[in-house]
């Protein structure tokens, strides 16, 4: 802190000597596919599942689902981090999904406690639902071989924010990913 006031001019000399320290680079926590199907296992409410899956295949941030509509084969989102509006594609096959989960959806407290309470459920410590974030991200680096396309995917302002998910090597995201594929079986959709 004193050295962004330093840096920012709000105070004309530092105190006292500021070191800052080091920290070890954490790899991103994204979830294999078998732990998810653990997790989705104990959703017992189909337009939940529809939520996560949603996430889960968009990559999209918490608040930005909120502040999203589908427009054809694409998801609009209004308000993304920075105020920007972006673009995200969305499978044929999910548009029945997010259509679901769009309807009077759930508020994002609200799905995060779930998500937490489906990995409680499910026996298993450590993720969130940021990791389907991660997860997904993985897969479309996996997929495209471009950091490039992913930081364009996530809506990310550099291709250096992106960079963290280069530390896994394509072998092991080969492995993790293409040994099962992803579940499609998708929830039940009730009409209203």
């Amino acid at each position: 802190m004193i050295n962004y006031l330093y840096e920012k001019e709000i105070i004309k000399r530092k105190p006292f000597k500021v070191r800052t320290v080091k920290i070890d680079k954490q790899f991103p926590k994204f979830i294999k596919p078998e732990i998810l199907d653990k997790i989705y296992e104990k959703v017992e409410n189909d337009k939940m599942l529809a939520t996560f899956k949603v996430f889960e295949i968009t990559g999209m941030r918490l608040g930005e689902f909120e502040n999203s509509h589908r427009d054809g084969e694409f998801i609009i989102v209004r308000k993304s981090k920075g105020r920007k509006q972006r673009i995200i594609p969305i499978p044929f096959d999910y548009f029945p999904l997010y259509d679901f989960a769009r309807k009077d959806p759930y508020s994002c407290d609200y799905i995060t406690h779930k998500f937490k309470k489906s990995c409680d459920d499910a026996g298993i410590i450590g993720y969130s639902l940021h990791s389907l974030r991660h997860t997904f991200a993985l897969r479309k680096l996996l997929e495209t071989n471009n950091i490039s396309i992913v930081k364009e995917l996530l809506g990310h302002s550099s291709v250096q924010v992106s960079e963290i998910y280069t530390q896994f090597p394509m072998d092991y995201l080969s492995q993790v990913f293409n040994e099962r594929k992803i579940n499609k079986k998708n929830p039940k959709i009730t009409q209203a």
